[in-house]
């Protein structure tokens, strides 16, 4: 009989139904079906183009499972999968996979998620834009092999492009706050407006059946890291009204332990993690203003104190060296911060925004200087119909390198340029 009703519970049956339950759950189970899709169109104009198509377009489709049951004694608890139809290669994947458990004394989640600060992060009013945060025009910048754009990282010609969940879109919260790991979180109720949560995960490339044990990266990171182990995040927020004008705080810290090379030079050490974020906004009839600061440091840079063309050279026997060897040059690197301001006006269907964000690293730390991106944005979405929106949005941006141009080889690694995106969204 068991047996029977399990085969019963299809896949396709919970889609269209929501209504299968287990024989031996112990409750009801609601199943909540929820997502958004959207298809945009972006022309490019930029300096350094050689070799790039001026338009193309992008699409991305969510789904999101969600099961949820109350007990007797008002415990709520339940699961959340999302699907998602995101990547270039058509391969569909599940980037949220968590189980929560909820009441009074707040909430836990555990499983691969996003860090709680990706939550309570506070900074521009967000309405103009696409599923919140989204927003990345550098998607559409892509270099040729000349101008320099692949010498360093992800979109090596902007600030931070190591990272994929950086500032560099409209979002400024914690480093690899963004990145979905296997972590265990915990968000407190809100008192009087206040709200805490914590966040911690054993390793930051470890994701759902996946265990890796390791205490060493894996392969060789060169100039920087990605790959953390232990990381926490600690974050408060508050919102609260006071006759007709929302004000909206918050902020956070988060730590990690960076891990050596395993491949090539296996005494390769990078920067713990260390991050710092924090934002203000605030609100009244319709009209919004908001920003947020982010600092990261060195975090994942390479330790060495002194670098040469050939990074392996950076440490003798393991050790630091405070001493220049011959060859060396000292460098001075430089922290990571980015900043960002925005407004925005809502009245009946439209939202209309704008923001200016600056972001710098290192860069290529063989070099002295740093790395730059700065741009502003504005924005508009109409709502046609429930659910349904459209707009479009522009980016002016600017970029600097601290790597030096080659005029002989037209390598350049400075840019700038002008984004248009036009932009449907479904949300359901």
């Amino acid at each position: 009989m068991k047996s029977s009703l399990l085969g019963g519970c299809s896949a396709l049956a919970i889609v269209l139904a929501g209504s299968c339950a287990w024989a031996d759950a112990p409750g009801t189970f609601d199943i909540k079906i929820n997502g958004d899709a959207f298809f945009e169109s972006g022309t490019v104009s930029q300096q350094q183009s050689a070799g790039n198509r001026s338009t193309d377009f992008v699409n991305r489709f969510r789904v999101n499972f969600i099961p949820t049951a109350t007990a007797d004694n008002g415990l709520k608890y339940g699961a959340r999968v999302r699907i998602r139809a995101a990547k270039g290669s058509g391969v569909m994947d599940a980037d949220y996979a968590y189980i929560f458990l909820g009441g009074n004394f707040g909430e836990f989640r555990g499983g691969r998620t996003k860090g709680v600060s990706d939550d309570t992060w506070v900074g521009i009013p967000m309405d103009s834009e696409i599923v919140d945060h989204w927003d990345r025009f550098q998607q559409y910048l892509a270099g040729s092999a000349t101008n320099g754009t692949g010498a360093f990282g992800q979109n090596g010609n902007f600030a931070w492009g190591q990272f994929a969940s950086a500032p560099g879109g409209e979002d400024v919260d914690l480093l690899t706050s963004q990145d979905k790991h296997n972590r265990v979180s915990y968000y407190s109720p809100r008192w009087s407006g206040l709200q805490a949560a914590f966040t911690y995960a054993p390793r930051t490339d470890a994701i759902n059946t996946g265990v890796v044990r390791n205490t060493i990266a894996g392969s060789n990171q060169g100039q920087q890291t990605t790959i953390f182990q232990d990381v926490w995040e600690a974050t408060f927020n508050y919102k609260e009204k006071f006759q007709g004008l929302d004000v909206k705080v918050g902020g956070g810290y988060s730590g990690g332990t960076a891990l050596a090379d395993a491949a090539g030079d296996s005494s390769q050490r990078y920067h713990d993690l260390e991050s710092a974020q924090f934002g203000i906004q605030l609100g009244y009839a319709g009209f919004s203003l908001g920003g947020s600061y982010l600092w990261a440091g060195k975090s994942g840079y390479t330790d060495a104190a002194y670098v040469t063309r050939s990074l392996s050279t950076a440490y003798a026997n393991g050790a630091k060296s405070n001493t220049p060897k011959a060859g060396m040059v000292a460098t001075r690197l430089s922290d990571m911060e980015s900043w960002i301001v925005g407004g925005e006006y809502v009245t009946g269907a439209w939202a209309l925004g704008v923001h200016y964000q600056w972001v710098k690293d290192a860069g290529n730390i063989s070099v002295p200087g740093d790395r730059t991106l700065d741009y502003v944005t504005f924005s508009s979405l109409y709502t046609v119909a429930p659910g349904l929106r459209i707009g479009p949005e522009y980016t002016h941006y600017v970029s600097k390198s601290d790597l030096t141009d080659v005029p002989a080889t037209n390598t350049k690694y400075g840019d700038t340029g002008n984004v248009f995106i036009f932009r449907s969204l479904v949300v359901f």
